[in-house]
């Protein structure tokens, strides 16, 4: 008797805690700020995981913090998707995770919040101290409080600070600045943190955008990073690690003409990296590092009913098709395919970076012709191929209307792309005899060409020499080789 009776305690003690672990899933939908605080209070006296899934737009004031995260919660999108949006700057801190916390974020977009600019406020806007999980996520136009980031020798608050335990992956950081010092996309004290297929970038030339590891255990994999004042900052003692990953050439532009400083402080390499500069000083196999990333300028283009930022591989770029094949996942940033052919060789190889090429083809001989570029009619761009490289030249002006010839010879990627290092015939003369002094080929910088079509396409030139500057336009076909058709 006693035995059945012990036995019956036992399966009700086992149904009772299996109910207490029940999942549950709540719908918040309609942008309702205070629900969903209410939703997270009655989550975190769950045992178990509880998802609630969001609606439409949440605007913050100043006061809707939301409560600390002590459970285990899920904040998903459903529907036609959800935002988190700032209304007159937004709280200092929006989101704490405790140590004994834990949260996964999918699908949110995270707009326009902006700490306060007092010495002492509540932030970082995201703090984690547990576990923390972001995915498939988007982070636009943040702003940071002056003195925020790693100033004089201590740790400021930031956008996401971690010292617990912290995944990103397939997800976006545009515009975000700290408006006085570098600071940085996540602040990671001494957690450990892993980055992958993540895109930071700037639109705004006083935007930041980079990533510090001030103590803990960081590892990057497959991600482009175009930050302006500097990509990653690694603390003495701290450890970054680095992988299938490309720094373009936006890096380090605010300290000066011409100057990068991709990464400050150490990087272990595990290879495969891409690197405008050689701040980064990597040593693993297959890195590049000091040359053209054959990378486009930041940008915007729609997926169904999403607006989602990249920074576009030119067909011709080093990281196309290059990438280790042991760090390839199966999507990249945008939800595409990870590893298609990129460079139709017949091999299908993850590219390097966030984003994958898909590329097309133009028939052989198709991009042999002159060019120009309508919006400022007098600059003129000819492509010459043939069977061993192909010549570029464009005939354009420095800024202050000199006349400048600018030439390059590169490999014509799938009949359309080309990236190669530029030069300027300087130093020769001219007399009634004709020439009478040889013209010297000094460098000049960098060229990314792109054909969208037989009819024209996007150049990227970042110039080495003054006068020049770094920039990007589209052209247009002016004229064709007869002989020579040009199909996709």
């Amino acid at each position: 008797m006693k035995q059945s009776i012990l036995g019956l305690t036992l399966v009700t003690l086992l149904a009772l805690m299996s109910m207490a672990r029940a999942e549950v899933t709540e719908n918040v939908s309609g942008g309702n700020v205070a629900a969903l605080a209410s939703a997270i209070r009655a989550a975190n006296e769950r045992i178990g995981v509880t998802t609630l899934l969001l609606s439409g737009t949440y605007n913050f004031g100043p006061a809707d913090t939301l409560p600390e995260v002590i459970g285990e919660i899920t904040i998903a999108v459903q529907g036609g998707g959800a935002r988190f949006q700032a209304r007159d700057g937004g709280p200092d801190q929006l989101l704490r995770i405790s140590e004994a916390g834990s949260l996964s974020l999918t699908g949110l977009r995270i707009e326009h919040f902006t700490l306060s600019r007092i010495q002492q406020h509540d932030g970082p806007l995201i703090e984690n101290r547990g576990r923390l999980h972001i995915a498939n996520m988007a982070f636009e136009d943040l702003q940071g409080r002056i003195g925020g980031g790693f100033c004089c020798g201590q740790v400021q608050h930031e956008m996401i600070a971690n010292w617990g335990e912290l995944r990103i992956e397939r997800t976006s950081f545009v515009d975000i600045s700290n408006q006085l010092f570098t600071g940085g996309t996540l602040i990671n004290h001494a957690g450990v943190a892993t980055l992958n297929r993540v895109l930071t970038g700037s639109l705004d030339d006083a935007s930041a955008v980079g990533i510090a590891n001030l103590g803990g255990d960081l590892r990057i994999i497959g991600s482009t990073l175009g930050a302006r004042e500097g990509a990653i900052f690694t603390a003495e003692g701290a450890r970054t690690e680095l992988v299938n990953t490309v720094i373009t050439e936006e890096s380090g532009r605010l300290q000066g003409a011409g100057i990068s400083n991709a990464c400050t402080g150490p990087i272990i390499s595990l290879g495969h990296n891409l690197i405008a500069d050689d701040s980064c000083e990597l040593g693993g196999p297959e890195d590049t590092e000091g040359m053209p990333t054959g990378t486009f300028p930041l940008g915007f283009r729609t997926f169904g009913s999403r607006r989602e930022p990249f920074i576009r591989l030119a067909g011709a770029s080093p990281a196309v098709d290059s990438a280790d094949p042991d760090f390839c996942g199966s999507f990249d940033l945008n939800g595409q395919r990870q590893i298609v052919d990129g460079d139709n060789d017949g091999i299908a190889v993850c590219d390097r970076g966030a984003l994958e090429l898909v590329q097309r083809q133009l028939s052989d001989g198709g991009a042999n012709g002159l060019y120009f570029v309508p919006e400022n009619d007098g600059h003129y761009i000819t492509l010459l191929e043939n069977a061993n490289n192909t010549l570029l030249i464009w005939n354009t002006f420095d800024q202050h209307g000199n006349q400048a010839w600018v030439f390059g010879t590169g490999r014509l990627v799938n009949g359309r792309s080309l990236v190669v290092d530029a030069f300027r015939n300087l130093d020769g003369h001219m007399s009634s005899a004709g020439p009478v002094d040889t013209s010297l080929a000094h460098p000049w910088g960098s060229i990314t060409l792109e054909l969208d079509d037989c009819d024209g396409g996007r150049m990227v030139f970042d110039a080495t020499e003054p006068g020049f500057g770094r920039g990007d336009f589209t052209f247009q076909r002016l004229a064709s080789i007869e002989q020579l058709g040009c199909a996709d």
